[in-house]
């Protein structure tokens, strides 16, 4: 066969293509065979051109509906969910990578047309490079796979990539290459090309038959998806609500148990309170300024008053009781009764002399004239109901020297006396479990030690004794001594204080106790013995021992003795 030009080829090639079968133009794709090919190989292409084409319709089949079930389900979850931008751009940008990929065929294509026609031959088919056309055209199959890959990992997790089938472009494709004439180079190009088109036609099959079946077992998956979730939080509300509500039935059964609590300490409170010997304070005569006064501090005077002894009418023990509730200190201050004060409206006398003088108001008014501490509340004993007292709780266990013990006799034979009772002495020191004559006998002794100063430390002992034994106690024993020991208490608090200050109480029983004794050290430091006249007194540093206690009541600390 002589050489033609491309022109001809062309021409002669677009004849019998029209006498052979007018469809084979349209449908033509491969673009690689050869110039000189039979009318049974044009055949050949002719059947591969159509069974291409048919792949091509079921791929554009298969694409459309994959498309409709992404965009159903798409729809379906912004209904169940709301609008979701990044669903909305993974779908958009699925079709812009397909609408890129098909460019991208296209032009391919065109490259492949340019390059027989600038072949070194003279565009003389019979010489163009096969393999590079060849070349061309399995690098258009294989970015195609690649592409989808890559569009495929971009999208989010669960939504499928929307595109359509590249059929209108291979249809340009095909117009394309039969208007231009180009001729077929190889059969086996063809047969490539067809073969990798019906496995991808094959694979997107497979993938409808497993969505076909995901709908048919699944249903409408988004709003399947949305009912189960709305079902799980109906559920964890339902739990919630039931947790909410076992915890208000917890609290109210609590609150209700507080409350019965409450209201019965309220009416023990009020009950025990009515057994007290409640008097109306006494005109006061103080004119002190600059007290002692911090409202974290609340001080009670208790009075141990000896009105059935010779001393009759005289306070043999003063003791300041502050609860701190800053500190969280309960102190113990001992005033000694011989220290030599100024009584307001009397003249100098000692401080146990302000009680017979004016009874427990002058007693506080006294204190503040030349102390500065703040006094508005005092609790009265008589040391000889301290005997019932003592008894009520059972006894005291104390431990005695035996000096002590033999200091002891003259003042248990007087109190057995008085009251007519024959509580045994006691011959020698150790630990025993007095009773109340014996309790109170050993806290009058005098003259054993340093004198008046052990006396108050006794006398604190003794008082510490009691409040650690009726703590102690059963509540029937608490009770049984209560109703003996309230009738022997004189106060001048009303029964709101009470009940105000007992409302406290439970909070304050675990504060730390402490002791502190006015004048404080020893003699010669803030204190010296003297005499008033004919009396033995003691003549104190007022200023010193008033900052020694704001140390240690006021402020909690600790001094060395």
């Amino acid at each position: 066969m002589e050489d033609k030009s491309l022109e001809e080829l062309l021409s002669d090639s677009f004849s019998k293509k029209k006498q052979q079968d007018k469809s084979f133009a349209d449908l033509y794709d491969s673009g690689y065979e050869k110039n000189d090919m039979s009318v049974n190989d044009n055949r050949k292409v002719f059947d591969a051109d159509k069974a291409l084409q048919e792949s091509y319709a079921q791929e554009k089949s298969l694409l459309d509906d994959f498309e409709a079930d992404a965009w159903d389900q798409l729809d379906d979850l912004q209904k169940s969910f709301g609008t979701d931008d990044k669903i909305q751009s993974a779908a958009n940008s699925s079709l812009d990578s397909q609408s890129t990929l098909d460019g991208q065929s296209s032009a391919i294509d065109t490259s492949a047309v340019r390059m027989v026609s600038q072949s070194p031959n003279g565009g003389n088919y019979q010489n163009v490079n096969a393999t590079n056309a060849n070349t061309y055209y399995q690098t258009s199959t294989q970015q195609a796979p690649q592409q989808q890959v890559l569009t495929n990992s971009s999208r989010p997790k669960g939504h499928p990539v929307n595109r359509t089938a590249p059929s209108s472009n291979t249809a340009g494709r095909a117009s394309s290459n039969s208007t231009t004439g180009r001729a077929s180079s190889s059969g086996s190009s063809g047969r490539q090309a067809t073969s990798d088109r019906q496995a991808r036609a094959s694979s997107n099959s497979q993938s409808k038959n497993k969505k076909s079946k995901t709908q048919k077992n699944g249903g409408n998956m988004g709003y399947q998806s949305s009912k189960d979730y709305q079902n799980n939080m109906g559920k964890k509300a339902k739990k919630k609500k039931k947790k909410k509500s076992k915890f208000k039935r917890f609290l109210l059964i609590l609150l209700l148990i507080i409350l019965l609590v409450f209201g019965l300490y309220s009416a023990l409170i009020f009950k025990y309170a009515g057994m007290l010997n409640i008097v109306e304070t006494g005109d006061r005569v103080s004119t002190a300024t600059d007290l002692i006064d911090e409202s974290y501090v609340e001080n009670i005077l208790v009075l141990g008053t000896d009105s059935r002894s010779e001393e009759s009418g005289r306070s043999d023990t003063m003791i300041i009781v502050s609860i701190n509730t800053k500190t969280h200190q309960i102190v113990q201050t001992s005033l000694m009764r011989d220290i030599l004060v100024d009584i307001p409206g009397y003249s100098s006398a000692k401080l146990n002399a302000a009680y017979a003088y004016g009874g427990a108001e002058l007693v506080m008014d006294t204190i503040e004239e030349n102390f500065q501490i703040k006094l508005d509340h005092y609790v009265e004993i008589d040391f000889y109901s301290f005997v019932d007292i003592i008894d009520a709780l059972g006894g005291l266990e104390l431990t005695v020297t035996d000096d002590e013990a033999d200091a002891m006799t003259d003042p248990l034979k007087e109190v057995n006396n008085l009251l007519d009772r024959d509580s045994e002495t006691i011959d020698e020191g150790g630990t025993y479990l007095m009773d109340g004559v014996q309790a109170l006998a050993y806290a009058r002794i005098r003259y054993v030690g340093d004198g008046d100063f052990d006396r108050t430390e006794r006398q604190r002992e003794v008082i510490e004794k009691v409040i650690e034994t009726f703590l102690s106690s059963s509540i029937t024993d608490m009770n049984s001594a209560l109703e003996v020991i309230l009738p022997e208490i004189t106060t001048n608090m009303t029964k709101t204080e009470i009940y105000f200050m007992c409302l406290k109480l439970p909070f304050e029983l675990g504060y730390e106790m402490r002791e502190f004794r006015i004048p404080y050290g020893d003699q010669d430091t803030t204190w010296s013995y003297g005499y008033y006249g004919s009396q033995s007194i003691l003549d104190i540093d007022f200023e010193e021992n008033i900052e020694l206690y704001k140390k240690v009541v006021i402020e909690g600390e600790e001094i060395d003795e």
